[in-house]
């Protein structure tokens, strides 16, 4: 296993080829990964670069790449934080360098232009037109929290007119998102890799609720990176490469800052100030970043209260 580590770090990516075929790789290989789920988009976004392909692969990777699993972190912390379809892939030389650089979305290019024409009666539940637009992309909805009843309730009926609709799909998921006051994203988590066809996975998340009941606890002494960054009703946090974080997780930052005291510069008065900062959020955009050389692999993550 020591062979083909990173300096404690692991990846593993596999591209599935249009005939069918895969290609799989991994560390030591070299790699860059940019790859951030954001609500606004309700989309994943992957820009993975790599290194030492020999022509062929190259070639083929350009010409049928069609998927893209790509997994990273560390010995102790490995899981999967990518599963797309590859919209673009760019060949680049520079200097001794030579790789290639590959573009890959969450919800593949037919999904996003997926057109819903369609009349509602009045009445109609907005959740079954979320139901509806989802189907039309192709797609599954998870609900968090998963009571059909609280979203029916929380994103209300058509009016007496009915309501009619007639443009991309995913226009109107995002826009039911944002009138409910919610959150939609699309991504794969471990363990929901689909072996037929392209479908994506959505998420909508209602403030205040988590997928599950676990807390990812983000101190100094597990891999917390620089300090917290306050912003209106929540935090931005960077930790060491967390592959398990995902949108919607709760997570509780624990950290203390020293204030110093120009009057009393001594280390025993600075510990009598230290300060505690604490709480717990929702991870609202997550962003995963590394390089195989230099910096240290990092997750990124916006997080918001729970009621924000």
């Amino acid at each position: 296993m020591a062979s083909t580590l990173i300096d404690g770090r692991h990846w593993e990516a596999t591209i599935t080829l249009q005939n069918g075929s895969m290609l799989s790789t991994s560390a030591p290989q070299h790699v860059t990964f940019d790859i951030a789920y954001h609500p606004n988009t309700s989309v994943g976004h992957a820009e993975i670069s790599f290194y030492g392909f020999d022509r062929d692969t190259v070639y083929a990777i350009i010409e049928q790449g069609s998927r893209i699993e790509f997994s990273a972190g560390y010995r102790d912390e490995f899981e999967r934080i990518f599963y797309g379809v590859i919209r673009n892939v760019h060949h680049i030389r520079s200097g001794v360098d030579n790789y290639i650089r590959v573009f890959a979305t969450s919800v593949s290019q037919d999904a996003q232009q997926a057109i819903l024409s369609k009349t509602w009666g009045p009445g109609t539940p907005y959740l079954s037109m979320l139901h509806d637009a989802i189907d039309a992309m192709n797609g599954t909805l998870n609900l968090i929290p998963r009571d059909a009843t609280y979203w029916r309730d929380r994103l209300g009926y058509a009016e007496t007119s009915g309501f009619t609709f007639a443009d991309y799909a995913i226009r109107l998921a995002q826009d039911l998102a944002t009138r409910s006051q919610s959150r939609l994203y699309s991504y794969s988590a471990d363990g929901q890799l689909q072996n037929s066809g392209i479908y994506s996975q959505f998420y909508l998340c209602a403030p205040g609720y988590a997928a599950t009941n676990d807390v990812h606890i983000i101190t100094p002494e597990t891999g917390m990176e620089g300090s917290l960054t306050y912003i209106p009703q929540g935090v931005i946090v960077a930790t060491r490469l967390n592959s398990a974080m995902h949108p919607c997780d709760r997570f509780r930052v624990e950290s203390q800052y020293y204030a110093a005291s120009a009057g009393n510069p001594y280390e025993d008065n600075q510990r009598m100030l230290t300060a505690n900062a604490a709480g717990e959020y929702y991870a609202e955009t997550i962003t995963h970043r590394g390089m195989f050389d230099g910096d240290v692999w990092t997750t990124s993550i916006v997080g918001r209260t729970p009621y924000a």
